[in-house]
């Protein structure tokens, strides 16, 4: 009797079914094969995270230049592995940390004061603040459109194709993932501070990242390296602008809603 796909119903004659794709092995799910479903989509040496990770790090502007492209199998999907590089490192951290001294004073709208007068909106704006600002994954994903519409203005004359702000998108999260990785290599020097309490390296990792920019956009534009450090600065700037007039935007709109809400009580 031959062996029929669980999914579609087509015969199968192979490892996977050639209608709709399923693996032909669909025993019952065990806690060893949920932990061999983990341990192969985390180490898979043709399509895992460690594959992507390498990557990002040996060839990453030709990598995502592969992804966008359309070939796509080898690689790990952007998102999700942004998603968990960036909710364990902020467990990591939260762990290391806790609540600093900084969130303390920060989340505190007492301390939100000009002289003798709190600042509009403080009791809004200081556990807000007090998240974002302790919310790893939180942070890396709100900036993500910033970074993509900045890169897409800055580099929109860089190379022979233009990609749409999707593919911004899905290069940003890559490159946020590249961040993410640094990162990790500086959770050491938590346990080091300096005579100030800092932690130290702060300027080392910043500068990490901005050279690992800018080789990912020499590579993925194809743009020579004197170029690709002026458009990833210029970015930066661009990046800061779109930054600060959504800050402001927001602010006036939140002081906005509470000045109507006290008027109208």
């Amino acid at each position: 009797m031959s062996k029929k796909c669980k999914n579609c119903g087509e015969e199968l004659k192979g490892n996977f079914c050639v209608s709709c794709g399923q693996k032909a092995d669909t025993r019952r799910i065990t806690v060893n094969l949920l932990i061999g479903d983990v341990a192969y989509g985390i180490t898979n040496a043709n399509s895992g995270v460690i594959y992507t990770l390498k990557a990002l790090f040996t060839r990453p502007g030709h990598m995502l230049k592969d992804y966008i492209l359309g070939r796509r199998i080898n690689y790990f999907r952007p998102f999700p592995m942004l998603i968990i590089l960036a909710g364990v490192y902020g467990l990591v951290m939260h762990f290391i940390e806790g609540d600093s001294e900084f969130m303390k004073e920060l989340s505190d709208p007492g301390n939100w004061t000009t002289g003798q007068y709190k600042i509009a909106g403080a009791d809004f704006f200081a556990p807000i603040l007090k998240w974002m600002v302790g919310s790893t994954t939180f942070g890396v994903i709100i900036l993500l459109p910033f970074y993509a519409l900045a890169m897409k203005w800055a580099f929109r004359k860089c190379g022979s194709r233009r990609y749409n702000y999707a593919e911004c998108l899905y290069v940003s999260a890559y490159m946020a993932s590249q961040r993410i990785i640094v990162s990790f290599l500086f959770i050491p020097l938590v346990f080091f501070p300096d005579s100030e309490g800092d932690t130290p390296g702060l300027f080392w990792k910043y500068m990490i990242y901005l050279v690992l920019a800018v080789w990912t956009f020499k590579q993925f534009f194809g743009i020579k390296l004197k170029k690709a450090i002026g458009r990833t600065l210029f970015m930066g700037v661009i990046m800061s602008l779109f930054i600060l007039t959504a800050i402001i935007f927001i602010s006036l709109i939140v002081v906005l809603v509470i000045y109507k809400t006290k008027g109208g009580s």
